[in-house]
């Protein structure tokens, strides 16, 4: 059984925040802190090169393609192959992903003017046990499960919530926040009002002169 993966804006939130520090490793605070307020265990995927040669779909078919890497029946990799396995991990059904320009990547010494590219995983997958089951397609989906280009859907599962608007990671997040939104919409009235107030007085007090 694998299941329909779908976007979710909190994940994509969190890799774009860890993404904006151009560092080449995974979060650490993946693992110890609760950043998802649906799931305790998020997994991680990092593709780091250059700008020119970066594309969504050959970041993922990279990591896609370690299966050649991965032995089934030991479980055990001959090369990376942790990327591959977090891709089809059966249990991991919300992706979200973010890019970045980096000039520099920290840890990534050689490279200029590169994309950082994240992806990160709810729940989490790559703990000690096969990535699926082998058998017939769809053939372990949940009675409330559908069976949709092979893959275990259910909409109930995969609906977006509204919990992103107001669930940040504890580091420093670059993008508006509620506070920046409030004082974007409470300022122009303001000004606006102030506009008035001194029309009106130079129209009301034509010789007023204020002294300094």
């Amino acid at each position: 059984m694998v299941k329909e993966t779908t976007w979710d804006p909190a994940l994509a939130q969190i890799a774009k925040t860890w993404a904006k520090n151009c560092h080449f490793d995974h979060n650490p605070q993946l693992k110890s802190h609760k950043l998802h307020p649906n799931f305790d265990n998020l997994g991680e995927n990092i593709w780091t090169g250059s700008l020119s040669l970066f594309s969504v779909f050959s970041a993922i078919s990279n990591w896609y393609n370690e299966i050649q890497h991965y032995d089934f029946n030991t479980r055990r990799c001959k090369a990376v192959c942790g990327h591959y396995t977090q891709v089809v991990w059966a249990d991991s059904y919300k992706v979200g992903c973010a890019v970045q320009f980096c000039p520099r990547v920290s840890g990534f010494d050689t490279l200029y003017n590169g994309a950082h590219f994240i992806c990160d995983y709810g729940p989490g997958g790559n703990y000690p046990t096969w990535p699926y089951k082998r058998g017939a397609t769809c053939s372990a989906c949940h009675t409330n499960n559908t069976c949709l280009d092979n893959l275990c859907v259910n909409p109930q599962r995969d609906k977006v919530t509204r919990y992103y608007s107001t669930v940040y990671p504890s580091w420093p997040i670059y993008s508006r926040n509620r506070y920046t939104s409030l004082f974007l919409i409470v300022n122009p009235p303001i000004i606006l009002l102030s506009v008035i107030i001194t029309l009106w007085i130079k129209h009301k007090y034509p010789n007023l002169v204020l002294l300094e």
